[in-house]
């Protein structure tokens, strides 16, 4: 028997846990069980010296470090090398060790080395995540999500379907951009070469929308296709997916009269067999474009449901989103590859766009990815526990303000903690950019069929009233004013002169020379 065999054999791992049960010894449990070759190499515990010279930092001061990167790679803000090592060109200043770096900042040696003592660390590309994304996505918002869809589904009586009638009756909509252009990858040139360009034609710039719809069943619609343009040419419609819809934007991107048009003629018809006895469900993002009062009217009348998700949220809701678009997108940036070889990089124009868009429609989007999709988000099978915690950990820091994983009792590395928290929260404090986009839904907030129609009613209410007052202001300034009207506020009708209160500062001139109207603005 081989060496490995008898290691591998119950007799020997008997022995084994006799000597270290300290019931027998080694010899004892050798000479009864017959494995005195190996048996001694098996149990003995050998413990290794740190051999070399000893690290810049100690060990303590490393785990710190350490803990600290793991920290802030779940709150979304990852460590580089370049903000370890401002942190440790800090924190070596203050403790009068400024030469343990011969030039100021960790060597490409050093890291090298302290990835290698730390094996749980290495080095990845991240995705980005937008700040709006991070805040949105909290616990309680994930939470009141399912709870809304699961009332909702309750109340329609569809928790009672078997599995595929109610998979059939669920449905998901949402657009993607099909870029023209190829996305750089790596080329093999002369090493030393500083100018390595790549020729090709067009800007590279040009995005084409694409609405896609799928089923948790695994059905889908016929792609629709939006061209920037102000008509669309019928040359830029042929060879093209069976069935699919075009039509052109003066942005290139979906806007309310052209998803309008697409739900009322494409959706409706596709799922009128479905919804005659129950109603059909149909998740979608809460952007302006989507919801408008013709769309929620015709889908009530139609026995449809529009559901919203919340704010910022499509990254882990939305199914389209997490199963299918990527796969999408890397089969177009392989298709658009062989395109450019073929043709010797001839632009892809929207005449030629529709024979590449049905390669991509008919070898990747298969039914096993909208059901992949609908699964990973929870949606069906209606299973709130799929979302995992750490794609909700980035909101952690903007919820609870907790440094507990930065934080250490340790007084030798406090120093170091008390750096990267400087850093973590000037990030935190980073103003978001404000997004432009019309929003039906609020922070964290699903919205329905039925509150979707009283709130746009109650827009279009709101709307007609401030265009009656502009009207009245504009025939109020054209009034010629009496000496008593003067000084009168034209929005709430108090008296400049007369106002007895401390609130001075709150009136304001009119902002022409000629005119003597005062305005109260509090």
């Amino acid at each position: 028997m081989s060496t490995f065999a008898l290691s591998q054999s119950a007799a020997f791992q008997e022995a084994v846990d006799a000597v270290r049960s300290k019931r027998l010894s080694v010899r004892q449990a050798a000479k009864t069980y017959g494995c005195a070759t190996t048996l001694y190499s098996h149990v003995r515990v050998v413990k290794h010296q740190q051999t070399g010279r000893p690290t810049t930092l100690s060990e303590l001061e490393e785990k710190v470090v350490v803990r600290a990167c793991i920290a802030l790679g779940t709150f979304g803000y990852p460590a580089t090398r370049d903000l370890v090592g401002c942190v440790l060109k800090q924190y070596l200043a203050d403790v009068g060790c400024q030469s343990s770096f011969p030039s100021g900042e960790p060597s490409k040696k050093w890291w090298s080395a302290f990835f290698k003592r730390w094996p749980e660390l290495t080095e990845r590309k991240p995705q980005h995540l937008t700040i709006q994304r991070a805040k949105c996505c909290t616990p309680e918002v994930i939470d009141g999500f399912f709870t809304k869809l699961e009332e909702v589904l309750r109340d329609e009586g569809l928790l009672d379907l078997k599995y595929s009638d109610l998979a059939a009756r669920l449905w998901n909509c949402d657009e993607t951009g099909l870029s023209t252009s190829v996305t750089s990858t790596k080329v093999i040139v002369r090493r030393g070469d500083k100018h390595v360009v790549k020729v090709g034609s067009g800007s590279g710039r040009e995005n084409i929308t694409v609405l896609a719809c799928g089923s948790a069943v695994g059905g889908k619609l016929p792609p629709c296709v939006v061209y920037k343009a102000k008509t669309a040419d019928p040359a830029w419609m042929e060879n093209g997916p069976i069935g699919t819809r075009y039509t052109s934007s003066d942005s290139g991107w979906m806007e309310e009269a052209q998803f309008t048009e697409l739900f009322c003629s494409v959706f409706l018809p596709a799922t009128e067999s479905v919804r005659k006895s129950l109603p059909v469900i149909l998740i979608l993002d809460g952007h302006g474009s989507h919801i408008s009062l013709k769309v929620v009217t015709c889908a009530r009348e139609n026995n449809t449901i529009i559901f919203c998700l919340p704010p910022h949220t499509t990254h882990i809701l939305q199914p389209l989103d997490v199963s299918v678009f990527r796969t999408v997108k890397r089969a177009w940036s392989q298709i658009l590859k062989i395109y450019k070889t073929e043709t010797c990089q001839a632009v892809v124009t929207k005449k030629s766009f529709p024979s590449l868009l049905k390669k991509l429609w008919e070898n990747s989007v298969f039914p096993e990815h909208l059901v992949s999709g609908f699964r990973a988000t929870g949606i069906h099978p209606l299973n709130r526990e799929v979302i995992a915690h750490g794609a909700l950990n980035p909101s952690m820091p903007y919820t609870k303000c907790s440094y507990d994983r930065l934080t250490t009792a340790t007084p030798i590395t406090e120093k170091i903690t008390s750096i990267f928290k400087e850093h973590f929260q000037a990030k935190l404090t980073k103003p978001a950019s404000k997004s432009g986009r019309l929003q039906l839904n609020y922070y964290g907030e699903s919205v329905t069929s039925e509150e979707a129609v009283h709130r746009l009613r109650e827009r279009e209410r709101q709307k007609k009233e401030r265009k009656k007052k502009r009207r009245n202001a504009e025939v109020y300034l054209a009034l010629p004013l009496s000496s008593s009207q003067e000084n009168l506020c034209q929005g709430c009708g108090k008296d400049y002169e007369n106002d007895t209160t401390d609130d001075q500062q709150c009136w304001i001139g009119y902002d022409k020379a000629d005119c003597r109207r005062w305005y109260h603005y509090w």
